[in-house]
């Protein structure tokens, strides 16, 4: 900040000898001290306001919103092992057949949603049946978007309704493009069939695996 030499000379001799004691007794030292008041509080002020509106410019000059990170619809796969090489969200269609079939079979609500980071499917289904239909066999699903790349994918059945012959709660697990509703009994595995489900039969899963 430059001195004002108003100030100088009233404080200083122009001599240079620094006797300011007659120059001050001269001088309204009130008048003085509010002249340096003011063109101190005018500096300090400009200066505020010039570097707020490079502040403010520079903020405006930001994106509204960071870009989203967008994968392409094929993946390209990547060879190093560090690499996000597939992100996908969408929607799929469950089949619910009895022995390989659904004569018959009719649907209140038959949707699907899924989630796939690099090789990781995690998927969400939800059935109900208006009618169950005239086919008989094991229960399978299928129609899911990605098929797992090893057998064992196991999720979670998490509302059921509507089902026969059950004590307690059926599961499901998966391998290659299909999906197979289970219950445990007190020694084993059981895929469910035609005659566990009913016409009003009801149930939503999650589950996961690597494609």
């Amino acid at each position: 900040m430059a001195i004002n030499r108003t100030w100088y000379n009233a404080l200083v001799d122009d001599d240079g000898s620094n006797n300011v004691g007659s120059v001050i007794a001269k001088a309204d030292f009130n008048t003085l001290i509010a002249a340096i008041d003011a063109e101190i509080a005018a500096q300090v002020a400009a200066e505020v306001t010039a570097r707020t509106a490079a502040i403010v410019a520079a903020i405006a000059a930001l994106p509204a919103a960071p870009p989203p990170l967008i994968f392409p619809a094929t993946m390209v796969p990547s060879a190093n092992v560090n690499a996000l090489d597939e992100y996908k969200e969408g929607t799929w269609t469950p089949v619910l057949t009895f022995g390989g079939n659904a004569v018959g079979m009719t649907y209140s609500t038959q949707t699907g949603r899924y989630t796939r980071v690099g090789r990781l499917v995690v998927l969400e289904c939800s059935i109900a049946l208006s009618a169950k239909g005239s086919s008989v066999g094991g229960a399978t699903i299928t129609g899911i978007p990605f098929p797992l790349a090893v057998a064992g994918g196991t999720g979670a059945i998490d509302t059921s309704t509507g089902f026969a012959g059950l004590t307690i709660p059926p599961f499901v697990t998966s391998s290659g493009s299909t999906i197979y509703p289970m219950v445990t009994t007190a020694t084993t595995r059981v895929q469910l069939t035609d005659a566990n489900f009913t016409n009003t039969s009801q149930f939503t899963f999650s589950i996961s695996y690597f494609a």
